[in-house]
């Protein structure tokens, strides 16, 4: 059987940070030989590269068929997650590679092609221009398929701004869940779920991450390693939990004009305060924001209801440009951290967005995490 499929890639940017996952199976050390057959030479680059845990290798693109060699020493329960980068660009080692990644000198999403390698020969029919790769399926280069389906799709509704970032996740999650009690014998599974349970994101579907943890086969993955994911998600619980009875601290924020201005200067004369807590670096944040907007402007007219923004980037430089070009209907902050590094554990705020009520009668917050699509329902009912 052969699978054909658009290449996503399994890796993330975390504050301008690459993060790459190795997975991990059980096979022998062994000579492992990758057969690639570039389908549109006439429209290829330069170099191929053959990028792997412990090895870079690079051939000159002038045959259609170019051939890999490796002798991989893998220990019990590895897998090697691999990949192929065509570019002009002549790369010395993977130092190289990385740094023209980061400095989007190579384009990830057009360059790279990404496999699993489950067994010691694969071929793979490629074409470079349409960014397709078909290759003889295996049961973790087909999981690896369906998995980069729901990237794909992620990436498309991502682009649909009237779709909320928790329903986004939610979705994506309870997919991933899906496919993991799919295969419950497969290490991939395995490590798709310490992926899942490192983000606080996934704070909101813990009951499902927990049963797609009890669906793995223990006779395959090892009881230490299943017991080490449920101790993740109990941290991932207890940190993201809502804290009660908690009072905002009466601290002092940054203006745009960079004057110091206390939490009571704030919210004098409201009755209930409404905050969005941000960042510039934050994708989800700014995609919500001008639902944030339409919400707080529905309260115009309503003195009791005070609408602000408070950004928790560490570059005030970041915030002033960024407010430049787009400003906001309500007053905008910024915490100071070096005076206040404490704040954002004081107030349990482990992802953001976060939207947040407070009373402003006694400080109490009464709505620590409020989800956008639910947050004018939440106001009302406190209201009224």
């Amino acid at each position: 059987m052969r699978i054909s499929y658009n290449i996503y890639p399994m890796y993330k940017y975390l504050q301008g940070t690459i993060i790459f996952y190795l997975l991990t199976i059980s096979v022998s050390a062994q000579d492992i030989k990758i057969k690639v057959n570039i389908e549109d030479i006439e429209f290829a680059p330069k170099y191929i590269y053959w990028i792997f845990s412990g090895d870079f290798q690079r051939l000159e693109v002038q045959n259609q068929e170019l051939i890999f060699k490796s002798n991989v020493k893998l220990t019990k329960d590895n897998l090697l997650f691999s990949k192929l980068c065509l570019t002009d660009i002549k790369l010395n080692n993977i130092s190289d590679y990385t740094t023209n990644i980061i400095n989007k000198k190579i384009d990830y999403e057009k360059a790279i092609f990404e496999f699993l390698i489950d067994t010691v020969q694969i071929v793979i029919n490629l074409s470079y221009r349409d960014h397709l790769m078909s290759i003889k399926a295996t049961d973790y280069n087909t999981q690896l398929l369906e998995k980069q389906k729901i990237y794909k799709e992620y990436i498309e509704q991502n682009l649909d701004s009237r779709i909320t970032v928790n329903e986004l996740n939610d979705w994506r999650i309870k997919s991933e869940i899906k496919l993991i009690k799919k295969y419950p014998s497969s290490t991939l599974s395995y490590y798709m779920l310490k992926s899942l349970i490192s983000s606080p994101r996934s704070y909101a579907n813990y009951l499902e991450i927990r049963d797609g943890i009890n669906m793995l086969d223990t006779n395959v993955i090892k009881g230490d390693k299943i017991s080490s994911l449920h101790i993740i998600l109990d941290d991932l619980v207890q940190k993201n939990t809502p804290k009660k009875n908690l009072k905002f601290p009466n601290i002092n924020f940054l203006t745009p004009q960079s004057k110091s201005i206390s939490w009571q200067e704030i919210i004098s004369g409201s009755q209930f305060i409404v905050v969005d807590f941000w960042a510039t670096w934050c994708s989800p944040c700014k995609k919500q924001q001008p639902l944030f907007e339409e919400i707080s402007k529905q309260y115009n007219k309503n003195a009791n209801v005070k609408f602000i923004a408070i950004s928790i980037d560490k570059n005030i430089k970041s915030w002033l440009s960024f407010k430049k070009k787009q400003s906001f209907p309500y007053s905008s902050f910024i915490l100071d951290y070096n005076k206040h590094p404490e704040f954002i554990d004081q107030l349990g705020i482990s992802s953001i967005p976060r939207y947040m009520i407070i009373d402003g009668s006694n400080n109490k917050v009464i709505a620590p995490s409020v989800e956008i699509n639910k947050l004018k329902l939440e106001l009302d009912k406190i209201l009224n």
